[in-house]
């Protein structure tokens, strides 16, 4: 397979890939900051 044929399935596969990185953190620091404050 050539790389410009398979660039638009590997892009798919990393934009996944970082947006389920950014979910991750995103629920990690919501949990860290639910911890520090609890007055709402």
């Amino acid at each position: 397979m050539d790389f410009w044929t398979s660039f638009p399935y590997w892009g798919i596969l990393l934009l996944i890939g970082i947006n389920t990185w950014l979910v991750i953190r995103r629920d990690i620091e919501v949990e860290e900051r639910e911890g520090a404050e609890l007055d709402h």
